[in-house]
């Protein structure tokens, strides 16, 4: 614990500054004053600081700044002292492994474990040359490219090596083709985005400068050069992986401002001028362990008329500012150049030793990135709290940065309450702590408030006075009077006297409600001999009387006045359901929503006007406008109905208020869902037309959803009044903004009555009209009958009642069994254009024309039918409905058998044998008949169709067949006696 205490104070006695602007902080002091140390940041964001010259001669000794605290911790030594060098991180590994090259032939490794804060150095191997002042990057592979310096007789070199530190090789590259010292090595993105390796500058003969560009292990020089020729030039890769050169000395070492940067396509191209010619300086990439800025740092170096404290901000290129440009920031606490240079955890750099005007320097410093200001309170009474005041601190770097802590140091009359243990700013942002100050003593009284950051830390000074008054009270009650509820009153009188020589400041007035303090404002001050005028306001929400107590705090004391009042209650009070009920309507529809409105006061209440207001304008009205303005008396209730029209389908708020002169506000929110949850239908409903009884008729139906939200389930379609049903695979589900279409079959019957469609679902039902109309039909009956094939036999036709003029329809019937041949007149005469006819095999046309409308029953006409040879013994006959005219369905039998032949039996006789020739006949030929005597021939085709008939035919015949279709047929022959004889033949194709 004590080791604890130890590290805290110094840390924070070495890191603090005084508020106000950022600036650099001496927090430590290397062993020895250090020319040209070199450092890098290591993995966890300490900093390893190595080599340099001390008193003139190089140094083995390094040592590792920790990134968070600032304290300084010895490490062992290099194997070889260095100075001109360089230290470089190839790459964070598990172990972070910092290269040390140059300032001799050894090349070695520091590597470092950060969770023991422990490191060694470990040998890599040699140069071919020892050189100083050479340059050297990492490639982004994990290797180092170091190249050029000067030997020991200060010769320049060409040497170029590449250093793998994880496999402790050196691999040499190809010679530089020109040989350099005190120069740039770089890595930048070629043109075809790859990570490549540059150098220039410091030839030893200038003006003439080059770039060569490394091309596998191969130098190349043919690219274009920098813009002129420079030597200790600061240079980074940023964080776009461009390079930057900045500042260094011209040919008769003048420093310089100027900079440039790598173009992969077209070479060096010029960048903004610094502020301040330099070179020797220090250089930073804007970068901590986890957070990068696309910002560089330069720092210190050697100026125009010798080392310089300058430090310069460069903020890249950005959409705003194609160039980027440069920013001067506070100076560093020492003037010099050959300083090294590194990022720490804490997200801020480190600089350590350098070469001053005098020599060699041991500092260590770092920057203090906080804007702040001290904070001066005014007089405060002894006991009392001031008014709070805001500390704004600002974090002006450009990346983020932590607050470890914020504490008050060295009193405890200021109080930072509940300051948060960690706080991270970022880039220009800020955070504020809330300051009080509470003196516990007269006269001048200090603090200081300590933000610390861990490796640096700002201070804020706090300062006060403690004051001591001497006050009374004037009186001890005050009375506000009798009022309404929901109005007020107030009284103004003087409440304390200051007697004292010290102005007193009044900590606090305060009062429950209904009682309030109009006057003073804010924290009133009362000078000596003065008196403190206090309003109060009587504001009662609730009938009764009321008695409070004021009371002013002043520091430690307090001074309480009672106050009374009494109130009496006038209101109106309006409500709606308590829930949100969801109903069902679509948009464009009307609603009607019911709030209503109540007096539970002992006054009446005047009502002048009720407002009604939703989320969209113009969709809710007073659905009764006549209903205002009205009288509620205590206890009455009146219904105020608010007409609503659908826009959407989601929760709506509909706030209906009273307007009346009561001593409150009467408002009620109503809240409703509209859901359209019933299909709509697309159309006016069905219509079937004018049909006929027995008509089968197919239609479609069409229905929405006009809902946004729900979709809705058809679960069965019942038809009423007509016999039908919907053909479509239900249920069925229709989704928001969609259609549904559904099929629907019809049969119409001899009597329509009113017919309709409901379609029930998850809706609920919703009924569709069905409109037809019956047409005027035909009524006929056909009796039943019986025939002998090849013979003919009547059917009876009977009319219904009412029927009059034509009878038109047709008959379908059996082509293969039956034979319709003519129309016979029957108890009523027939019109001589009468008649029936064959449309087509199996359909005839039908027409009896009567006098006038035959009593029910009536046989109207009887229907010769011949029978021909078929399968079947039985016949269907039906009437069907022709195009333009309705018939009343029918059907009849008629039996085909040899016992219904005249005299009950078929005679045959030997005679009457026939005989065909050719067999088979060819197409569109004759054929010859040969038989005996008969008293008619007739030839059926297979279908039964006749093809010819005779009376008395002679026994010998030919008949022209070209135009009959191949196929079977059969020659039936009767003779006067009733016998009747068949014979085939056989049409060939």
């Amino acid at each position: 614990m004590k080791y604890f205490l130890l590290v805290a104070l110094v840390v924070w006695s070495v890191g603090w500054a005084s508020a106000g602007e950022p600036r650099w902080i001496r927090i430590g002091t290397l062993p020895a004053p250090t020319d040209g140390p070199a450092s890098a940041m290591l993995s966890n964001g300490d900093v390893l600081v190595a080599g340099g010259l001390v008193a003139g001669v190089p140094t083995a000794a390094g040592l590792i700044v920790d990134g968070r605290t600032g304290s300084l911790r010895a490490i062992p030594a290099m194997a070889q002292a260095r100075a001109n060098h360089v230290v470089v991180a190839p790459g964070a590994l598990a172990l972070s492994q910092i290269v040390a090259a140059g300032g001799g032939r050894i090349v070695e490794r520091f590597d470092y474990d950060a969770q023991a804060q422990t490191g060694r150095w470990v040998t890599v191997g040699q140069l071919a040359v020892a050189v100083d002042g050479a340059s050297a990057t990492a490639d982004g592979s994990g290797s180092v490219i170091l190249t050029g310096g000067v030997d020991v007789a200060s010769t320049p070199q060409g040497q170029a090596v590449r250093i793998s530190p994880a496999a402790s090789a050196i691999v040499p590259l190809g010679p530089l083709a020109t040989p350099r010292r005190r120069h740039s090595t770089l890595t930048y993105v070629n043109d075809r985005g790859q990570t490549s390796v540059l150098t220039c500058g410091g030839e030893p003969t200038p003006p003439t400068t080059t770039t060569e560009l490394l091309l596998g292990s191969a130098w190349d020089d043919r690219t274009n050069p920098p813009r002129v020729w420079r030597i200790d030039a600061a240079a980074i890769t940023d964080a776009s992986r461009t390079a930057r050169v900045t500042g260094g000395s011209d040919a008769t070492g003048t420093p310089m401002a100027t900079c440039e940067w790598y173009d992969a396509k077209s070479g060096w191209r010029p960048a903004p001028r610094m502020s301040v010619a330099r070179s020797a300086h220090a250089i930073a990439l804007c970068a901590g362990p986890s957070d990068t800025a696309n910002a560089i740092l330069v720092v210190g170096g050697r100026g125009a008329t010798g080392p310089t404290n300058t430090v310069e901000l460069f903020v890249g290129p950005s959409a705003s500012d194609p160039q980027g440009q440069w920013t001067s920031m506070p100076a560093t606490t020492v003037a010099a150049s050959h300083r090294a240079i590194s990022m720490t955890a804490s997200n801020v750099p480190v600089v350590s030793g350098g070469r001053t005007a005098s020599g060699a320097t041991d500092v260590v410093e770092s920057y203090q990135p906080l804007r702040s200001a001290n904070v001066q309170f005014p007089a405060t009474e002894v006991g009392a709290t001031a008014d709070s005041i805001v500390v704004v601190v600002e974090n002006t770097w450009v990346l983020p940065v932590r607050i470890l802590r914020a504490a008050v140091v060295g009193t405890a009359e200021f109080v930072v309450p509940e300051a948060p243990i960690s706080v991270l700013l970022g880039p220009g942002s800020t955070h504020r702590y809330t300051v009080y100050f509470r003196p516990a003593l007269e006269g001048p009284r200090e603090g200081r408030l300590v933000v610390d950051m861990g490796l640096v830390a700002d201070t804020i000074q706090l300062s006060g006075r403690g004051v001591q008054s001497t006050l009374r009270l004037l009186t001890s009650a005050v009375d506000m009077g009798t009022i309404l509820v929901a109005s007020s009153a107030d009284t103004c009188l003087p409440l304390l006297v200051n007697g004292g020589t010290d102005t007193a400041r009044i900590d606090s007035i305060t009062v429950p409600l209904p009682f309030t303090v109009v006057q003073p404002v804010g924290r009133a001050t009362v000078p000596p001999g003065d008196t403190l005028r206090v309003c109060l306001r009587y504001s009662p929400m609730q009938r009764g009387s009321n008695a409070e107590a004021v009371e002013l705090s002043v520091g430690n004391r307090l001074f309480p006045v009672a106050i009374t009042g009494r109130a009496q209650r006038r209101y109106a009070s309006i409500s709606g359901p308590s829930t949100c009920d969801t109903i069902n309507a679509r948009p464009g529809s009307t609603i009607t929503l019911s709030a209503v409105a109540n007096n539970t006061s002992d006054v009446a209440v005047r009502v002048t006007d009720v407002h009604v207001r939703s989320a969209i304008p113009g969709t809710v009205r007073l659905a009764n406008p006549a209903l205002v303005p009205f009288t509620l008396a205590p206890g009455q209730s009146v219904v105020v109905d608010v007409a609503m029209t659908v826009v959407r389908e989601q929760r709506e708020i509909v706030v209906v208020t009273l307007v009346d002169d009561g001593d409150s506000t009467a408002a009620a929110e109503l809240c409703v869902v509209p859901r359209s949850r019933t299909p709509v239908l697309d159309g006016n409903g069905i219509s079937l037309g004018v049909v006929c009884p027995g008509d089968s008729i197919s239609r479609q139906l069409v229905l929405k959803n006009d809902g946004s939200t729900e979709s809705f389930t058809l679960d069965s379609i019942v038809v009423d009044g007509i016999a039908g049903a919907a053909t479509t695979i239900l249920p069925l589900t229709i989704a928001p903004r969609s259609a549904a279409r559904i099929d629907l079959g019809f049969r119409v019957g001899s009597q329509l009555g009113t017919a309709g469609v409901t379609v029930y679902g998850s809706f609920g039902t919703l009924r569709i009209d069905v409109l037809a109309s019956l047409a005027d039909a035909v009524a006929v009956r056909h009796g039943d009958a019986a025939v002998a094939p090849g013979f003919e036999g009547t059917q009876d036709v009977r009319a219904e009642a009412g029927q009059g003029g034509t009878l038109s329809y047709h008959i379908r019937y059996p082509a293969g069994l039956l034979l319709p041949r003519a129309l016979l007149e029957a108890a009523l005469p027939l019109d001589p254009t009468s008649a029936i006819t064959v449309v087509e095999p199996g359909l005839a046309a039908v027409t009896i024309i009567v006098p006038g409308p035959p009593a029910a029953g009536t046989i109207v006409g009887r229907i010769v039918w011949e029978g021909l040879r078929g399968d079947d013994t039985v016949a269907t006959v039906a009437t069907v409905s022709p195009e333009g005219t309705c018939v009343l369905p029918d059907t009849a039998t008629i039996v085909v058998s040899a016992s219904c032949a005249p005299g009950g039996r078929v005679r045959m006789g030997a005679s009457m044998d026939v005989l065909v020739a050719p067999q088979p006949v060819p197409m569109e030929g004759n054929i010859s008949i040969v038989g005996g005597p008969a008293a008619w021939l007739r030839i059926v085709s297979m279908t039964g169709t006749t093809m010819t008939t005779m009376a008395q035919p002679p026994n010998t015949t030919t008949v022209d067949c070209s135009t009959w279709p191949a196929g079977l047929y059969t020659i039936v022959c009767g003779r006067a006696d009733g016998a009747v004889s068949t014979t085939a033949f056989l049409v060939a194709p």
